[in-house]
């Protein structure tokens, strides 16, 4: 296997040949030309990457390339720390010291963007979407930031927040479980991570008492901020994420495919999949049907909570009703509950985990039919 390290009086390496080929260094004149531009494609780059080559959170292919990328990272951020300090000895290492920032916007980009997408198919904008808007805010800060990205300090943030945006999910994909422990074990680990690299950076006198005081700080406050935010409902409840919902007058099943009943929509309405408004006529019955995603070893119980807005704006509960989600399926796991005796007026039926993590909400007005309905839609899952 070939290396980027030439043997002595041998031939170069294939990665000291490909980073010493003409469209190499022409990629980093342009970089070193044009910082910013270039810096924003490689986060381009990263994000683009990701589009493409992205498929599920516990696919195995997917979470190779994290852990990839997330390994690199770390290197970087200790090669990067060594080389600031004037400490950096591997000839390998400053052999590619010019390339540090572009592999790191490449890779933050990357790694961000990922999950930004992963986090948005679990999150509720109205509850549970402030980590979400941590991770996009750090996604954009990743370009507009970049002549600081390399500051020790910021560094170490990010490295965090990576590390442990991913741990908080993957760990509940290993152990079958989604839970508070799961969590909060997720973010231990990522500062662990962070902990040991620390330590090992602060034996070769890298730090200066300041900094190691701040980073003291900053890994037990960015440990509790996210508990908080998990305890508020703050962060969503990846792994698991909804991937469709609607309401309708019939839900049943149909061998391996559910069907779904709504009233024909317009015709300038040809992709409508949800009866909003439900147009109620007597004796009808509303469902509401859910497939919710679980990685495959998960199994967890989802609760229906139906509700019915007061005169005042409030929500009151009505029903409260509850099925076990098996993981593994690709578009989710299907699921239906539903209610009889409905009145007009706004609803909406929080689909929430046992635990009360909220995966989505479905809102509908239910008015009365002007006039029977006779004609008919049928969609199936």
């Amino acid at each position: 296997m070939e290396t980027g390290v030439a043997a002595p009086g041998g031939k170069p390496g294939l990665v000291t040949r490909v980073l010493s080929s003409a469209p190499a260094r022409k990629l980093l004149a342009l970089h070193e030309a044009h910082p910013r531009r270039a810096a924003a494609g490689f986060f381009l780059a990263g994000v683009g990457w990701d589009a493409a080559t992205i498929f599920r959170i516990d696919s195995v292919i997917d979470n190779a390339i994290i852990l990839t990328y997330l390994f690199a990272l770390c290197v970087l951020y200790v090669a990067a720390t060594l080389h600031d300090a004037g400490k950096l000895r591997s000839p390998t290492l400053l052999r590619f010291v010019r390339w540090y920032p572009m592999a790191s916007q490449f890779l933050m980009g990357a790694l961000f963007s990922m999950f930004v997408f992963f986090y948005s198919q679990s999150a509720s904008w109205s509850e549970t979407s402030v980590f979400l808007v941590i991770l996009i805010v750090l996604l954009v800060a990743n370009e507009i930031l970049h002549d600081r990205m390399f500051s020790v300090r910021l560094r170490l943030v990010l490295l965090y927040f990576v590390l442990a945006s991913y741990l908080v999910y993957s760990v509940p994909i290993l152990v079958g479980a989604m839970n508070h422990f799961t969590f909060t074990l997720g973010l231990l680990l990522a500062a662990g991570i962070v902990g040991l690299i620390g330590r090992y950076l602060w034996k070769r006198d890298v730090f200066s008492w300041r900094q190691l005081v701040w980073s003291a700080l900053a890994l037990p406050t960015m440990v509790a901020f996210l508990e908080v935010a998990y305890v508020k409902n703050w962060i969503p409840p990846v792994p698991m994420a909804v991937r469709e919902a609607g309401v309708y007058h019939t839900v049943k099943r149909d061998g391996e495919d559910y069907r779904m009943r709504l009233r024909k929509p317009s015709w300038y309405k040809p992709f409508k999949r949800s009866e909003t408004p439900f147009h109620f006529q007597q004796g009808d019955t509303v469902f509401v049907y859910a497939a919710v995603f679980a990685p495959t070893r998960i199994q967890k119980e989802i609760v229906h909570r139906w509700q019915r807005q007061r005169a005042d704006g409030t929500w009151e509960d009505t029903d409260r009703i509850a099925y076990l989600v098996a993981g593994g399926r690709d578009n989710g796991y299907r699921g239906y509950t539903n209610k009889r005796r409905v009145e007009p007026g706004a609803w909406r039926v929080r689909v929430e985990t046992n635990t009360g993590r909220l995966l989505t909400r479905i809102r509908f007005d239910v008015v009365p039919a002007e006039e029977p309905i006779t004609r008919w839609k049928w969609i199936s899952d």
